[in-house]
């Protein structure tokens, strides 16, 4: 006889196993600020490269009145406004990730929780199963008969 209640808990754990339980149950085991500083360092580099691109882009759109002014730009203030932008930039986006890095660990370890509590209840499912099995095959005599032959010397 299939026991309904094991069968749906088997399928949800299933489910979220195949859907996201992999990772999230790989990235729960780290310590949620350990997962978090490694994501934002990450992130940071990301941000970097790309405040980059973007910045020689707009270099790259703009090449005629760079190479005109090539000679009379002064470079000194260019680099502080670049370099208070980049300030700027990084700021922001760094609090963005450590949220965000924050907000999914944590919907993570939601999800895992759930997984972990699933895994406990089937476990007690098939130990209360084994006991039935066990007091019914006792109250047959087989146990008792087999723990007499072990006892006797």
């Amino acid at each position: 006889m299939v026991d309904e209640e094991k069968v749906k808990l088997m399928t949800r754990m299933a489910i979220y196993e195949k859907r996201e339980g992999k990772n999230a149950i790989e990235q729960t085991s780290y310590f949620k600020r350990d997962y978090v500083n490694y994501n934002v360092l990450k992130s940071m580099i990301w941000g970097l490269i790309g405040f980059l691109l973007i910045v020689g882009l707009i270099c790259a759109m703009n090449i005629e009145s760079v190479v005109e002014d090539i000679l009379d730009a002064n470079y000194k203030s260019i680099a502080i406004m670049l370099a208070c932008f980049l300030g700027g930039f990084l700021l922001c986006y760094y609090f963005i990730t450590r949220i965000l890095y924050s907000y999914r660990y944590d919907k993570m370890r939601h999800g895992v929780s759930n997984y972990r509590k699933g895994l406990k209840r089937l476990r007690q499912i098939y130990n209360e199963k084994d006991k039935e099995v066990e007091q019914a095959e006792y109250k047959k005599g087989s146990v008792a008969e087999e723990n007499d032959e072990f006892i006797s010397y």
